[in-house]
């Protein structure tokens, strides 16, 4: 087991690096989520808790990444701390963090916690689907989204893109680009955002590093 630190603490260099290699080896990130088990969201994810909930009845938000089954991460949990010329040790204390000591003692926490739970995953938001309501998006279906995401109004805009993302996004992903490519600019950058859309367009977005959107 691997102690916890508190304010006034002093961490080694050699226990540093040791942290940081074992939390490597443990890091694996797996493709699917099990039914039924407790999961821990990162804070930097950005996906909509209230739809996980509805989306994964039976897999239960907890706070405690000790209580984790599955810890939802883009990036394996990472700390830093530097140790130039301070002898391989550093006092985890105002004089010595004068920017970030709570931070600092956080991020070393939540690695400790992860390497003290035997049993927690690692899976990322990517790997996380969220049901649509239809599958492919018909071509008629397309150019009446269109000419409502053509609209300067802001109403019609916003009703045209929520119609939009109601169809899988990834099985029609050619179309949802040049749809997107197409819609009217100001209303584009006018329109209201949900995290469950903006991280959809974020895969589109990753699909085409060049788009004009």
């Amino acid at each position: 087991m691997f102690k916890n630190y508190k304010e006034g603490d002093v961490i080694l260099e050699a226990d540093y690096v040791m942290l940081q290699q074992e939390i490597a080896k443990k890091y694996n990130s797996i493709k699917k989520l099990e039914e039924n088990k407790t999961v821990f969201f990162n804070k930097s994810v950005q996906m909509s808790r209230t739809e996980f909930k509805k989306q994964y009845p039976t897999n239960k938000i907890v706070h405690n990444i000790k209580e984790a089954n599955y810890f939802i991460t883009k990036n394996k949990p990472n700390i830093y701390i530097g140790f130039y010329n301070k002898n391989g040790r550093r006092i985890l204390d105002s004089t010595d963090f004068i920017w970030g000591l709570y931070t600092v003692i956080q991020n070393l926490n939540n690695v400790v916690d992860t390497l003290n739970n035997d049993t927690i995953k690692f899976i990322s938001p990517d790997n996380i689907k969220f049901k649509v309501e239809n599958e492919n998006l018909p071509v008629e279906i397309q150019e009446k989204i269109l000419n409502m995401l053509s609209s300067a109004d802001k109403e019609t805009f916003d009703l045209g893109w929520k119609i939009l993302f109601e169809y899988n996004h990834l099985n029609c992903i050619n179309d949802f680009y040049l749809i997107i490519s197409k819609a009217n600019p100001h209303g584009f950058w006018k329109r209201t955002k949900s995290r469950i859309i903006e991280q959809k367009l974020k895969q589109i977005k990753s699909h085409f590093p060049n788009g004009r959107f």
